[in-house]
């Protein structure tokens, strides 16, 4: 299961915004159960455009740091979150950092 979640008009609409009196932070896990049983899926996070200086990635987190050079393009914020098996929720965490 892959989630792209997009900066701006996207599926969470500008979430990474970084500003100058908080950093967004964004934390994603999942889990699947089965007979009752639940294990968790760690997913991989990527950048939808590898150059992007909006955020960072750091295991499962995604944090919005100052730009630099041209993020004009909503791609440029954008999050592609993979989970390499079946999933029956996931979690996305949200903080101030």
């Amino acid at each position: 299961m892959t989630l792209i979640i997009y900066y701006g008009g996207g599926l969470l609409g500008g979430l990474l915004v970084p500003r100058q009196a908080f950093t967004d932070e964004v934390a994603f896990t999942g889990s699947l159960t089965v007979n009752g049983t639940t294990t968790g899926v760690t997913p991989t996070l990527s950048k939808a455009r590898a150059g992007s200086n909006f955020f960072t990635i750091s295991g499962t987190t995604a944090t919005g740091v100052v730009a630099t050079g041209d993020n004009t393009s909503a791609m440029d914020a954008s999050v592609i979150v993979t989970f390499p098996s079946a999933v029956t929720s996931f979690t996305i965490t949200y903080r101030n950092a």
